[in-house]
């Protein structure tokens, strides 16, 4: 399987990540590291991240709340409830922003 990089780069910074997308972009980048394994590993991300609903976010910060409670979190376990808590607020903040956006002020004289 052939992948244009150039290309792909291009979208990926073209489009409006966050800054933990931009950090994996950046590692590829400047690294160098074996491009097959690094871009699927980027591409899936971005790709599950756009996916992902609320609920499901919702349901594994609360799944790893639960685990916490009960017993010690791993290192691995932490990072991972860190970033479902970062996906949430990002979600969150981003449906907060689209609602504010759709919001329309109407003046009283424009009232009938």
């Amino acid at each position: 399987m052939y992948l244009d990089y150039n290309n792909f780069y291009i979208k990926l910074i073209q489009e409006k990540y966050s800054f933990y997308q931009y950090k994996q972009i950046d590692k590829i980048l400047n690294k160098r590291y074996n491009y097959s394994k690094s871009l699927i590993r980027l591409y899936s991300y971005v790709v599950w991240r756009n996916n992902m609903e609320m609920k499901d976010i919702i349901e594994m910060v609360n799944y790893f709340s639960n685990q916490a409670k009960k017993r010690e979190l791993t290192a691995e376990e932490k990072l991972e409830r860190e970033k479902y808590r970062k996906l949430y607020l990002e979600q969150f903040k981003a449906q907060v922003k689209q609602k504010l956006d759709s919001i329309e002020i109407v003046d009283e004289s424009k009232m009938i």
